[in-house]
């Protein structure tokens, strides 16, 4: 039996492209769950002022510094050096750190604090809910 490759925007026999197009019952659109650009350190002078003015806090995974910026919304940058490891350790420590951003709530997302994330080699040999955990117990921290 010769089976017709599939070709882009044709769909199978009753089935139409919208419904191959929506995510699978149970799971949410990922629209808006990445953070708009205007809220990540881009400059470097804003990463120089958090790094020279801003108060450190560092854990096994992960290390935070933050600083505190009354006149402005928050912002955040996720930081993998070299030592981390090679791209792909590097990419997937980035990763593990947004994704356990995402999942902190949006009032403490949105203080006015510039936050840097810098992920440290074990970030990237951990699993999610050990770098989530780490993340929560960091943010604690930053206000005693």
């Amino acid at each position: 039996m010769v089976v017709a490759p599939f070709s882009a925007g044709v769909a199978p026999a009753g089935a139409s492209v919208s419904s191959l197009n929506a995510a699978p019952p149970g799971i949410t659109s990922m629209a808006g769950a990445v953070s708009p650009r205007d809220r990540r350190l881009r400059e470097g002078w804003q990463f120089r002022d958090v790094y020279q003015a801003g108060k450190s806090f560092h854990g096994g995974l992960m290390t935070l510094i933050s600083l505190s910026k009354p006149e402005e919304h928050g912002r955040f940058a996720f930081v993998a050096s070299r030592k981390v490891g090679g791209a792909v350790q590097r990419n997937r420590a980035k990763r593990l750190l947004r994704e356990a951003y995402r999942a902190v709530p949006s009032e403490r997302r949105n203080e006015p604090r510039w936050r840097i994330w810098i992920a440290r080699a074990s970030c990237a040999r951990s699993g999610l809910a050990a770098v989530s955990v780490e993340m929560v117990r960091l943010l604690g921290m930053e206000h005693r």
